[in-house]
């Protein structure tokens, strides 16, 4: 899910989002069944919430492509970076976050 929107045109990530947020969309769905909204919210014709749309579509087209250098990148850490972290009693948590922002 993370991967597809690289691998999927433009055109076809774009209907995707169009059908999640349409009046009778999955978006609109999920929202008037939790109660959050009494009727559909119309997204794709109020301009701060198209803005919205298109930002967090945007988001999720790139997040794939950029998570594969984040990734690889995470590869190439030495093993004994990781087996020092363990000597010195760093949990995972704080040794992923250490080493994400130091390293």
């Amino acid at each position: 899910m993370i991967f597809l929107p690289c691998t999927t045109s433009l055109v076809a990530y774009s209907i995707i989002f169009r059908s999640l947020f349409a009046n009778n969309g999955l978006v609109n769905y999920v929202l008037v069944n939790f109660g959050i909204l009494d009727k559909p919210y119309n997204f794709l014709t109020q301009p701060f919430a198209a803005k919205m749309v298109i930002i967090l579509a945007l988001l999720w087209r790139w997040t794939g492509y950029n998570m594969v250098f984040f990734l690889s990148g995470l590869q190439n850490i030495e093993y004994s970076v990781y087996e020092a972290a363990k000597i010195d009693g760093a949990s995972a948590i704080q040794t992923f976050l250490r080493l994400l922002f130091h390293y």
